[in-house]
């Protein structure tokens, strides 16, 4: 269950990770 939710929070922190890189490619 702990590794379940460390995997979540890796899977969220990579997720973060692209859209940020995705809006500061988006910004003019």
């Amino acid at each position: 269950d702990a590794l379940k939710k460390l995997n979540m929070g890796m899977t969220d922190l990579l997720g973060l990770r692209l859209y940020v890189a995705a809006a500061i490619i988006e910004s003019p």
